[in-house]
């Protein structure tokens, strides 16, 4: 731990020294990382003279030491291109370096850093944006609805971008995709500060899903990437070296699977950000605690629910906590010999959900009972008083065996089945679910063999095996408590295992309620359709949502401002407003 009266980054700026000289003798050349995380992605800002990682003690203005935050990166990100798939890490980079045009915070509301004002027209088909006046970049060139306009052009281009789905029904948004139109119909600069979208059809549900993709949706700079043309954008050097950004921090170095560095932007519009270098390390969570401790890092996130006890009696670190936002899955691949929906019951009643939360995260955690994904908005969420043909998955081995038994008698289902599981391994409470739901699962004559990978091969195995090649794999993450219709991404037809649909699940029924739930304003009538919608993902399970677990940080008591937010993959949602009070 790290004690009052003491310098801290003093230490710091040795250790981070003897890191990047470890580093500095493990590198080779820079390669340029590919998605999936092919090869490994050094990169550095041509501002600064630092190219090691290495913290090196520098003169303020008022003659003291310079003021280091180590902190952690909760899960490695592959790349840091925000046009490719998302991932915990490169948000956590993007939340320091970047301001989105709408985002959440910890109290679930939607705001904005960098917009004056946003609105949906009564129809909802027009969506206005107006950037505040002040907001600059880094570089001090002032952010412009050229940006805005730039940017969202980039996200709607299914050619490049990962997100084009998730925010897509712009009008001519497809035939610029389908390159029969240079521009999106839909999207206008009305003047210097206003952008409107217009929507081929109406959607409430927009502007929300604009908020709840906050990390992976920076708005990026016109006066750099302008005249760059979409097929080289994927390959552009920008995305490796982030020289122009809008954050509070700047980015320095990015070494893919040991840390990101940045340096504190003087620039930045909304006041002067509290350290003068922030590093976020990849650090195992088995030895997060020991590093909180003695000091090493001063913010760990997550915090293993079972440790909090542990870690709360340290002295002089404080832990907070928020209701999380998004479930940890289970999820099930489909294919053309896809699982039956009552194998899929069968494992939900087969797994003891709410032991798991008790036991792995010693109750730091809420149990979805009726397999539905999202906890907010409540309006949108059947209940079993309202439905009483909705299915409370309570574990029940007998009615697991009664419905694999029936599966069995049909053809649909075969005991010796051997099925393929992969598997991310580093949180110790993640660990102790899936060996829980598997060994449960066993017991009544479901069959997983698990397989451990990283986020890059898990990604390449869903994308560039063969159907059939896996038949399940662990994922987390997302916000799903601005809108309902945030779901609709997981399990479209349209996004099946290219978008963000990595399962492949594909029922043309559903999809009709998605698209009728977004094209209604009035909330009486979209909270009907959504009803039904999850009605028919709780009797065609999709995924299996073990839990929702709390969102745990722990940090140097000295640290002020930090406001725990429920999403797990925004520990740094509000990093600008940290300062040290050492």
């Amino acid at each position: 731990m790290t004690r009052s009266g003491q310098k801290p980054w003093r230490k710091l700026l040795l250790l981070a020294m003897v890191f990047a000289l470890v580093v500095a003798a493990c590198s080779g050349e820079t390669t340029d990382t590919t998605e999936g995380g092919e090869t490994t992605d050094t990169t550095e800002a041509d501002s600064t003279d630092t190219t090691d990682g290495s913290s090196d003690t520098t003169e303020p203005d008022d003659g003291g030491e310079e003021l280091v935050l180590q902190a952690v990166m909760s899960e490695e990100a592959t790349d840091l291109n925000p046009l490719t798939t998302g991932q915990q890490g490169k948000g956590h980079v993007f939340q320091a370096i970047f301001m989105p045009l709408l985002e959440t915070d910890n109290e679930k509301q939607i705001y904005s850093r960098t917009l004056e004002s946003w609105s949906m027209s009564e129809d909802a088909r027009t969506a206005t944006l107006v950037l505040k006046s002040d907001v600059e970049w880094n570089d001090g060139t002032p952010m412009t609805s050229e940006d805005v306009y730039m940017s969202l052009t980039m996200y709607l281009d299914a050619n490049i971008s990962n997100r084009a789905n998730r925010i897509g029904g712009v009008l001519g948004q497809q035939a610029f995709i389908d390159g029969t139109a240079d521009t999106i119909e839909g999207l206008t600069i009305v003047d210097e500060q206003t952008v409107t979208v217009d929507l081929e059809n109406p959607d409430a549900a927009w502007l929300p899903n604009i908020a709840a993709q906050a990390e992976d949706l920076p708005i990026l700079p016109h006066h750099v990437l302008g005249d760059v043309p979409h097929s080289e954008m994927l390959d552009n050097e920008y995305f490796r070296t982030y020289p122009v950004s809008s954050g509070p921090y700047q980015l320095v170095q990015f070494v893919d699977g040991q840390f990101a560095e940045f340096v504190r932007n003087d620039n930045w519009s909304l006041g002067t950000p509290g350290f003068d270098r922030v590093f976020f390390r990849i650090v195992s969570t088995d030895v997060m605690a020991a590093q909180l401790e003695t000091g090493e890092i001063q913010v760990m996130f997550p915090v293993d629910p079972a440790d909090v006890d542990r870690i709360s009696g340290i002295d002089g670190v404080t832990v907070g906590s928020e209701q999380g936002i998004a479930p940890e899955l289970w999820s099930i691949m489909f294919d053309d010999e896809e699982l039956d929906a009552r194998v899929r019951q069968a494992m939900l009643h087969a797994i003891d959900r709410e032991a798991i939360c008790q036991e792995a995260m010693a109750g730091y955690c809420s149990t979805p009972i009726t397999n539905i994904r999202q906890i907010a908005p409540e309006w949108s969420i059947p209940t079993v008083e309202e439905y009483p043909d909705l299915i409370e998955y309570t574990y029940d081995p007998d009615r697991a065996r009664e419905l694999l038994a029936e599966a069995e008698a049909d053809g649909a289902w075969d005991p010796d089945t051997e099925l393929i599981f992969n598997a991310r391994p580093g949180r110790s409470y993640v660990d102790t679910a899936i060996a829980i739901a598997q060994a449960q699962m066993a017991e009544v004559g479901i069959n997983w063999t698990i397989i451990n990978t990283d986020t890059g091969g898990l990604i390449d195995n869903i994308r560039e095996q063969p159907l059939g090649t896996i038949d399940g794999f662990w994922v987390s993450g997302a916000d799903f408590t601005v809108d309902p219709s945030a779901v609709q991404v997981y399990t479209s037809c349209e996004n099946a295992r290219t978008g963000a649909n990595l399962i492949s699940y594909c029922r043309p029924e559903l999809d009709e309620l998605w698209a009728a739930g977004r094209q209604t304003s009035v909330q009486e009538e979209r909270a009907e359709i959504y009803h039904e919608a999850f009605r028919f993902l709780n009797q065609d399970p999709a995924e299996i949502y073990l839990y929702i677990v709390d969102s745990i940080i722990a940090f140097d008591s000295r640290i002020e401002g930090i406001k725990p937010h429920g999403g797990i993959g925004q520990p740094y949602w509000n990093i600008g407003e940290w300062t040290w009070n050492g």
